[in-house]
Order: structure tokens, then C-alpha cells, then sequence
């Protein structure tokens, strides 16, 4: 092959170039380095792109990005060059996906592809002057260096000249900042840019930006297989994903690793990563030679000034997964004006990252070189700013939680109202809670690791949160920690709250038992302290706990107990809480009109206190009143109403609740279809919470859809799954309703004797909890079971009580069924006048409440009319 003329002669190591540039060569390809001063006489080097890069792995999107946005635009008549702009982090792979983007366009450019280091981050180098950097292009196209103009315009000025209808392409590689690299960008023409730069070079007209993130999982396992050399089998596959996990997915740290691994052929892969997870220190560990993780970050660190590498370390040092605007200025005492602009400034040089609107993260292992930092300039009293921090979380946090709890916490210090305004409502109070929540509870973690006296009142601050979006265990977890660490302080009434908390906990997750002893200990706790408002509090959940067992009248006399209190004290919430708990017993115990009125006052005072998550509670309850007494239309519409609600105020245990109470009611009016989608839709929900009890009523309810549908055997499994969930729950009013209803398949599988056992069972555990109306609904299914053995006055006598519980109830639907049974007996005994009257009032039921139920009872009548 022919030498190229305009190429300079070389040994084997190194060219000369002007002044102390250095012309390196990598494989075919040259190299230029910027430097200083003058050098010997004129060279021309046009292709000095360093080598490809041998394993590119986990970049195809990325790589295709650059070399679309690098491709002059040729339906222009006069196109501006190409720019691409590359930033990212220390170590994230800028400079190996600019490299490879310039081999896949040189054809494109053939009229010369130079590559150029800014040395922006170089050690021992400082930032290469544009000027300098112009005389070294300059020369590699041609120029003599006596020809060279002295000043950085005018040697700009020559450098566009000189690119002028030709088609180069350019790298500037690792560049400070816009202003290093505006002079060096060529004028018109078809040539093009690529740029990296560990800053966000904002302001850089005409180019095309892109930020480079972190490697995936997978793409990361995939790059450390190929440069350890190894084919990472499926036994190792896990724990090399722990280790490119402990390396932030950084390139540069895979890289380092698999280096060290590639030279060691004995080593075991799996071994080598468990090693490295179980080092303490993960930077120490990351070099190779000369390179090291550690040395990238200091080049980037030693350029910030004072202020914001106190700012970095602080950031680093937060135990929480992001960091605000307003936590870091109460950590660091810095203003937030002074604070914002700070970080916009660590952000532009990719030492943080912005995860969403005014909410910064860092890197793994930048948060390990800031405890090194804090070590070497400590600048702060670190456990100051952590006490600092911990008081603002708590502070903003006891603010949004007074806008959200469902009882007056007692004990909580007043304020003049300050905090509270930070929240225009519950809406916005929810909102920073769940966008803190990780950060809180990294707060608490750290509290209780240092003994710091935050745990308390900082749990609490969670309680209304955990109850709304779970996951549940968790939450115990955190109150009995905080409950354990009141008392260890001696401090009786933050101890009673957080087993008030804890009781509230265990009820809704199922452990009814636990949450009796909670909140009986918190009772006590409370009188002793002469708390009244504590005690009236404990009351009313004791009130919970004991309708949950099954022991209706019990709980109803704590609910009456606890309003009288709350009356007395002038709680509002308090009263609304008991009159909305008291009227779900009385509908438990189908007094459906006392239950109506208590809602209706109940939902008064939330409207008049403002509490929307009250108000969907209650008319959710009331349109469960309307479905008990068969008005499924306006049970419906208020389901949806609470729904909407719940859903606007992000109530994940409100929802499911609705959507369960909806499905039933489509389930009533024969719509099983939509009734299985809306309980699978509440099932997921409750599930994600760890609702037992919700996933118990919803397994229950898809069995009967199952039963309808003729899949008797999915039916059994569902009910058998929520009976175990029941009895595990000690839920005897569920127990007793899953026992009916696996009673019902069992009598169409023809087992008579074991569907007698199981109605027997469950008519006794209506009878114990107080529910006249689960009682009525057995002795219907007692009279189908004794009329199809042929006993038709046992069977008669069965749906005649059932026919004086439903009056007694109100409950039309399960009247009109017991007078449907009845005249299929009065039928068979040969009172055929009298049969023909009972179907006749069953239908006129069935047609006014629109019930499925309507079809067969037109085809007794006939039958019995014939």
C-alpha cells in the first residue's frame, strides 16, 4: 500500500508534533495531546483517532444516538456543522462511545478525523488553553508554525477558514466547560463535533446533548463477562450481578474488576465477586496499575470551591436515597437561595443527579469517597448537621401528619401554625410524605443507630402513611421500635402513642388478638397519665378490635363509651370517628336505620372538619347500608363516590375497599363478569398491602362468582383459601360466611351431610357474633338443603325463619328468597293457592330491587300455575 504523503514520519512509539504535543500511536491511528510551546518544523497529521475500543458493550442505543446527531444534515444548502455533546459522570464510559461513534462515521469524513484531549480532568495537567489547542489543529492541517496568528480569535477564525468545504470530523475529549470548546468548533460546513465533558455544557448552540447514565444490570454483567474473559456461567450469574451492583453499574469500576479477574485465570469468578462485596472498603479495592476509581472522582472534586465541596460531603453523607433543596440548607445552615444555585452547580459537573424536580441523588460510590472527604476536611461537626437534619424531617413531617391522622394524637407539641401552612391541604401533605417516605425512615434508622432521640416522634409522623400504603409488616416493625425505645426513655405517653399505632396496625393486617393487647396496655398507660383524650382514643379502638372478633354488643357499648368522651373533651374528629364506628356495628347487627343515622352524622362532622378520607370511610359504609337492604343502584353510586374520593387522595387501602364493595354489588345484579374483574382489581391491592382480611372477603365473593359460573371445584378452593385466612385471622363473622358458602357447593355436589355440618356451623357463628342477617341467609340455604331431601316441613319451617330474621332486618332480598323456598314447600304439600301468593310477593321483590333473581321466579310461578 501506497504511504499517504500528507502523513508525518513516525517511529515506532511516538511522532513529533509542535511544541510539547505529543503525536501517540495507537494501533494505525495518531494521537494528539495539547501542549505548550513551539516545536520543530511543520507536520500535517488529518487522522489521529485512537484505536477502537475492543469490547463496546451495552451502548446500542446510546451509539446510535451520537452518530445520528453527528451526520451533517446534507438537504441543507449551507448546513452547520454537526454537534454532539456527551456528559456524564466520572468513569460512565463518555470517552470509549465517542471513539467508537468516530470509527463508524470516518468514511463519512474523509477528509480527516482528529481527536484532541481537552485535559480538562487530567491528572497533573491543567485544562488545555483553547489558544494552544488551535496552534496544535492548526499545524496537524497544514499550517506552518510561523504562519500561526498570536491571538485565540484569530487563530479561530483561521481554524474555520481552513475546515471551510471540507468534511472533517472533530473529537474534543474530556472538555472543562463551553468556553474551552466554542473557539475550537468549526464554522460552516460539512463538518462534524463529538464532545465529552464530565459538565453539562449548557449554552452550546447547535448541538445535540446527550447525558450518559449508568450501565443496566444486565448490560454491566454482560461487559465485566467480556473483559474478565470469563463466560459467566448461570452459578455465578448472581453473584457477578451483586458485583456490578456494588460498583453503581460505573464502567470504569467493571472495568477495574475485570481487569484484575482477566489476569488471574485460577480465580473463581463467584468467589472473586463475594470478596469484593464483603469489602469494607469498595474504592481501595477498585484500581488497576496506575488507574484508579478514587483518582477520577479527586480530579473532578478539587475544582469545586470550598462551599460546595462542603455541600458534596453533606449530600454524601445523607441517609436517605435523595436529598431536597430545604433538608440540605437546614443540614448545612446555608440559605436555600445559596443552596440552589450550589447544586445546580455539582449537578452540571455530574457529581449529583437531579431524580426528579428539586430532588438530588448521588452515586454509590461518590457517597463512599465523601466519608473519605469527611475524614480528610472535616469543615462541619457532622453529627450537628445530622441533628440538624433529623429535626427538620421531623418538624415538616409531624406538620403533614396533622393533616392526615384520623385521631388528635395526644401529647403533640402546639405550634403557632407555621408548619401546618407549609401544607395547603391533605392532598399536598400526602404528597410530601410519600416522597419522603424512604428518606423518614432512613432517618429513624439512623436515629436509632446512634441513639438519637428522634425515633418517637419520628415514627409517628409515618403512622397515617403506613396505614394507607403499607407494606404492613414493615410498619410493625418501625411501632414497636418506637414504642420500645419511649419506654427505654421513660417516656410513657410517646410509648402509649406508638401502641396505639401498632394496635392500629395489627387490626388492619388481621391480628386482631395483638391489637387488643396493644391497645388495652396503651389504655392504661393513659389513665395513669390522667389522659383523658389518649384513653378515649384507646376506647374507640378497643371498639375495632372487638367488632373485628365477632363481639358486636361489646364493641358497640366501647364506641358509646368513647363519643361520650369525646363530646366531653370537644373532639370533633373524635366524635365523628365514633359515630361512624358505631354505626358499622349497628349495620353488622342489621339495625340498617340507627346505622344510617349515625353515618349521616358522622359524615356532617367530616364535611364541617374538612376530612375527606372520613367522609369517603362513611359514604362508602353507607352505600354498604343500601346494598345490605338490596338498593344496589344508590349502593353503587355511593361506592363510586368514596372510590373516586380514595383515588384522589391515594388511599391504596380505600380503593381496594371500594372496589371490593362495588364488585359485590355488581355481583348482586348478576354482572359477574365486571364483579370478578373489579375483586381481582381489590385482591392485587390487598395483596401488595398484606390485607389478610380484605384478601379473605374478596376470595370469598370470587368463590361465589366461580359457583355461579359452574366451576364448583375453583368455587371450594377460593372459599376453603379464605376460611383458612379467617380462622388464622380469628374473623368469625368471615369464618362463619365461608363456611355457608362451601356449604352451598358442597349441597350441589350432592355431599347432603357434610353441607349440613357446614350451614350448622355457620348458623352457630351468626348466632354468637350478632348477625341476624348472615342467620336468615343459612336457614334459607338449611330449607333448599332439607326440601331437596324431601323433608318439606323441616324445609318450610327453615325459610320461615329465615323469612322473620329478613323483616326483622329489612333486608327484601333475603325475604323474597324465603318466600320463594317456602312455596316451592307449600307446593309440594298441595297448597297450591297459597304457593302461587308467596312466588308472586318473591317477584314483585325481585322485579323492584332488579335482582338476577327474577327469572327463576317466573318459572316457579308458572310451574306451580300449571
Amino acid at each position: 500500500m501506497a504511504e499517504d504523503s500528507t502523513r508525518p514520519a513516525v517511529n515506532r512509539m511516538h511522532g513529533q508534533a509542535e511544541g510539547n504535543a505529543r503525536i501517540y500511536m495507537a494501533g494505525r491511528d495518531l494521537h494528539i495531546s495539547a501542549g505548550a510551546g513551539a516545536g520543530p518544523a511543520q507536520v500535517a497529521v488529518l487522522r489521529t483517532l485512537p484505536r477502537g475500543v475492543a469490547h463496546f458493550t451495552g451502548r446500542d442505543d446510546e451509539l446510535s444516538g451520537v452518530v445520528a446527531a453527528a451526520r451533517v444534515d446534507e438537504a441543507k444548502p449551507e448546513p452547520a456543522p454537526a454537534i454532539c455533546a456527551v456528559d456524564g459522570m466520572a468513569g460512565v464510559g463518555k470517552t470509549a462511545l465517542v471513539i467508537h461513534a468516530a470509527h463508524l462515521l470516518a468514511d463519512e469524513y474523509p477528509d480527516g478525523q482528529l481527536f484532541v484531549d481537552l485535559c480538562a480532568h487530567t491528572s497533573g495537567r491543567e485544562p488545555a488553553a483553547p489558544t494552544e489547542v488551535l496552534a496544535q489543529l492548526l499545524i496537524a492541517s497544514g499550517i506552518s508554525p510561523k504562519d500561526l496568528p498570536e491571538n485565540l480569535m484569530a487563530r479561530s477564525a483561521l481554524w474555520r477558514d481552513r475546515l471551510a468545504g471540507r468534511r472533517s470530523l472533530i473529537v474534543l475529549d474530556n472538555a472543562a466547560d463551553r468556553a474551552q470548546v466554542e473557539p475550537l468548533i468549526p464554522g460552516a460546513g460539512r463538518n462534524g463535533v463529538l464532545i465529552t465533558s464530565r459538565r453539562r455544557l449548557m449554552g452550546l448552540e447547535g448541538a445535540s446533548h446527550l447525558s450518559l447514565d449508568m450501565l443496566s444490570s444486565e448490560k454491566a454483567t454482560l461487559l465485566f463477562g467480556r473483559l474478565s474473559r470469563r463466560a459467566i456461567t448461570e452459578a455465578d450469574g448472581s453473584s457477578i450481578a451483586e458485583l456490578v451492583r456494588s460498583c453503581g453499574n460505573l464502567p470504569l469500576a467493571i472495568a477495574l474488576l475485570a481487569s484484575r479477574l482477566a489476569h488471574h485465570p485460577t480465580w473463581e469468578a463467584s468467589s472473586f465477586a463475594q470478596e469484593f462485596s464483603s469489602a469494607k472498603d469498595h474504592l481501595g479495592e477498585l484500581e488497576a496499575g496506575d488507574l484508579r476509581v478514587t483518582a477520577a472522582f479527586d480530579l473532578s472534586y478539587r475544582n469545586l470551591s470550598h462551599d460546595r465541596k462542603l455541600l458534596f460531603r453533606l449530600i454524601g453523607v445523607h441517609p436517605g436515597p435523595d436529598i431536597d433543596i430545604h433538608a440540605l440548607a437546614a443540614m448545612s445552615l446555608v440559605p436555600v437561595t445559596k443552596v440552589r444555585r450550589d447544586l445546580e452547580a455539582l449537578y452540571v459537573d455530574h457529581l449529583i443527579d437531579e431524580v426528579s424536580p428539586h430532588r438530588f441523588s448521588m452515586h454509590d460510590l461518590l457517597r463512599e469517597y465523601t466519608y473519605a472527604m469527611h475524614d480528610q476536611e472535616p469543615g462541619v461537626e457532622l453529627n450537628m448537621a445530622m441533628v440538624r437534619l433529623l429535626d427538620h424531617y421531623r418538624d415538616k413531617a409531624e406538620a403533614a401528619e396533622k393533616r392526615l391522622a384520623h385521631w388528635t394524637r395526644p401529647g403533640v407539641p402546639d405550634d403557632d401554625g407555621s408548619r401546618v401552612q407549609n401544607f395547603s391541604g391533605r392532598e399536598s401533605a400526602l404528597s410530601w410524605l410519600r416522597n419522603e417516605r424512604a428518606n423518614l425512615i432512613a432517618c429513624i434508622g439512623l436515629a436509632v443507630r446512634q441513639g438519637m432521640p428522634h425515633i418517637g416522634r419520628m415514627t409517628a409522623t409515618l403512622a397515617t402513611l403506613l396505614r394507607l400504603d403499607g407494606p404492613w409488616e414493615q410498619a410493625v416493625d418501625l411501632h414497636n421500635q418506637a414504642a420500645a425505645s419511649a419506654q427505654s426513655e421513660g417516656d410513657r405517653l410517646g410509648a402509649a402513642n406508638a401502641l396505639m399505632d401498632l394496635g392500629d396496625i395489627q387490626l388492619i393486617s388481621g391480628d386482631q388478638a395483638a391489637s387488643i393487647d396493644s391497645y388495652t396496655t396503651a389504655m392504661g398507660d393513659y389513665r395513669k397519665l390522667h389522659n383523658p383524650l389518649g384513653e378515649a382514643n384507646s376506647i374507640n379502638s378497643l371498639g375495632h378490635a372487638r367488632k373485628a372478633t365477632g363481639e358486636p354488643a361489646v364493641a358497640a357499648a366501647l364506641h358509646a363509651e368513647a363519643l361520650s368522651s369525646y363530646r366531653n373533651l370537644g373532639d370533633y374528629l373524635g366524635e365523628a370517628n365514633a359515630l361512624h364506628d358505631l354505626g358499622r356495628v349497628r349495620q353488622v347487627t342489621g339495625e340498617y336505620v340507627s346505622a344510617w343515622g349515625l353515618q349521616e352524622e358522622a359524615l356532617a362532622l367530616y364535611r364541617a372538619l374538612g376530612n375527606q378520607f372520613g367522609e369517603a370511610n362513611t359514604i362508602n359504609d353507607l352505600g354498604r347500608i343500601k346494598h345490605a337492604v338490596s338498593s344496589y343502584s344508590a349502593a353503587a353510586e355511593l361506592h363510586a363516590e368514596a372510590l373516586t374520593i380514595y383515588r384522589h387522595l391515594g388511599s391504596r387501602l380505600g380503593e381496594a375497599n371500594a372496589l371490593h364493595d362495588l364488585g359485590r354489588n355488581r355481583q348482586a345484579t348478576g354482572e359477574y363478569a365486571v364483579a370478578g374483574e373489579l375483586h381481582e382489581e381489590a385482591l392485587a391491592l390487598y395483596r401488595v398491602l398484606g390485607n389478610q382480611l380484605g384478601e379473605a372477603n374478596t376470595l370469598n365473593d370470587l368463590g361465589r362468582i366461580e359457583q355461579v359460573a359452574g366451576n364448583r371445584s375453583a368455587a371450594a378452593k377460593n372459599y376453603q383459601d379464605a376460611l383458612a385466612l379467617y380462622r388464622s385471622l380469628g374473623d368469625r363473622l368471615g369464618e362463619a360466611n365461608a363456611l355457608h358458602d362451601l356449604g352451598r357447593v358442597r349441597q350441589e355436589t350432592c355431599d347432603f351431610t357434610d353441607a349440613a355440618d357446614l350451614y350448622d356451623q355457620a348458623r352457630g357463628l351468626f348466632v354468637a357474633v350478632g348477625d341476624p342477617d348472615g342467620e336468615a341467609e343459612v336457614w334459607n340455604s338449611i330449607g333448599s338443603l332439607m326440601l331437596h331431601s324431601g323433608d318439606v316441613d323441616e324445609a318450610l319451617s327453615a325459610y320461615c325463619q329465615a323469612q322473620e330474621l329478613a323483616l326483622r332486618v329489612h333486608n327484601p332480598l333475603t325475604r323474597a328468597r324465603a318466600l320463594q323456598g317456602g312455596a316451592l314447600c307449600l307446593a309440594r304439600d298441595g297448597q297450591r293457592r297459597e304457593a302461587i301468593l308467596r312466588t308472586q310477593q318473591a317477584l314483585a321483590i325481585f322485579r323492584e330491587l332488579d335482582a338476577p333473581d327474577v327469572g327463576g321466579a317466573v318459572a316457579q310461578l308458572v310451574e306451580i300455575e300449571a
